[in-house]
């Protein structure tokens, strides 16, 4: 074996993959095939407890950012109903978790009476 293929470092460093790829000008690809891809873990996570959520009006519990992986909301004294992108969804009970992977901001609120939600949200990017 040559010493210029023994040199190769096969194993980036963390700092290396999470670098900042500079503002270059996009070139529209199309795919033949399939692409290896590999998921870097989240940067950071936040978590946030919103109490007393009536059945009157819905409550924001998530902006909208693209910078946001994924975030869970549980409700934890009773039902409620998840609002996105102007869609109204269904019932959703309590103590069970509800995954959003989208961008948009979300609203909830209370089936009946109040309740707890419990907000925890992964971000990719700072």
């Amino acid at each position: 074996m040559s010493d210029i293929v023994r040199d190769i470092e096969v194993t980036p460093d963390l700092d290396e993959l999470l670098q900042e790829a500079p503002q270059l000008a996009t070139v529209p690809v199309k795919v033949d095939g399939s692409v290896l891809i590999q998921r870097l873990p989240n940067r950071y996570v936040q978590s946030t407890t919103f109490e007393a959520v009536d059945a009157l009006a819905f409550v924001k519990v998530l902006e909208e950012t693209e910078k946001r992986s994924v975030a869970r909301l549980i409700s934890l004294d009773g039902q409620m109903i998840v609002k996105a992108g102007g869609l109204e969804g269904c019932r959703w009970p309590a103590n069970v978790p509800f995954e959003v992977t989208h961008t948009q901001a979300v609203k909830v609120r209370a089936v009946t009476g109040t309740t707890t939600i419990g907000v925890v949200q992964e971000f990719w990017a700072d």
